[in-house]
């Protein structure tokens, strides 16, 4: 909650002109994450309407191990729609700016943390136009062309696995070609080829899953890259598979 104002005290119809005041915005989703930013500041359009058809599931208190946001808006001059009924000492104290600190059940962390990953995807095509991603299912892979030569095809897979203790973000193993065991790098392919309709159709809120990044780049000129999602039990599977030890070696330090 902010300096004595609810999150309901905001008219969130006007969550555009909201989107131009925010300077900065984090979020916390305990145990796993602390105050981890949001890389989307500038382009949190989509993350601000989400919350605005879902306001009734918004609150200002903590209850149990709720996931919350912070906002930090400035360059506030008062004429802004957004403010409703907001009292002038609310930003007239704080250099122009205020603090918004809200909560959320976990009901709805699957649809916030797409409307993050779309927000920060949103920022880095803006940012980047150069290097933007063209995104494919496993279905759509050519997994003849990857048996017959995969060295030439791909660079590598990745992986954003389980939490290692005392860390508040998942681990990457990258597996790159060229380096890897050529045997661990079929033994993925052949795994992710076999489970290539199942894990596109997982939507798992936990950002386990991971890319196969293809050689060269599109026609349109950016660079493919092959997306999933799985779920625990799944990439444990895996691990079993091409060994937990070998899993570990793929962690990136």
């Amino acid at each position: 909650m902010g300096d004595g104002f609810s999150v309901h005290d905001l008219n969130w119809d006007y969550y555009e002109e909201m989107n131009k005041h925010i300077v900065d915005a984090s979020f916390t989703n305990p145990p796993y994450v602390v105050d981890d930013d949001v890389h989307g500041v500038g382009y949190l359009t989509v993350v601000l309407r989400f919350f605005r058809e879902n306001l009734n599931e918004v609150s200002d208190n903590q209850i149990g191990r709720r996931i919350s946001l912070k906002l930090h808006f400035s360059g506030i001059t008062g004429d802004e729609n957004f403010l409703s009924e907001l009292s002038p000492s609310v930003w007239q104290e704080n250099n122009d700016g205020f603090i918004l600190n809200f909560y959320f059940d976990r009901t709805l962390e699957r649809e916030f943390f797409d409307s993050l990953n779309e927000a920060g995807w949103e920022r880095f095509a803006a940012e980047n136009p150069e290097q933007i991603d063209q995104r494919i299912t496993l279905a759509e892979v050519d997994w003849d062309a990857l048996r017959e030569d995969y060295e030439s095809k791909i660079s590598g897979v990745s992986f954003t696995g389980l939490q290692q203790s005392g860390r508040n973000f998942n681990d990457i193993a990258e597996f790159d070609v060229g380096i890897s065991d050529s045997n661990t790098i079929l033994s993925i392919l052949n795994f992710l080829e076999e489970n290539k309709y199942i894990f596109h159709e997982l939507r798992e809120p936990n950002g386990k899953g991971g890319s196969i990044f293809f050689r060269g780049y599109s026609e349109e000129g950016s660079r493919v890259i092959a997306s999933f999602d799985m779920n625990e039990q799944q990439i444990r599977q895996l691990m079993d598979i091409i060994s937990e030890e070998v899993w570990k070696q793929a962690l990136r330090q």
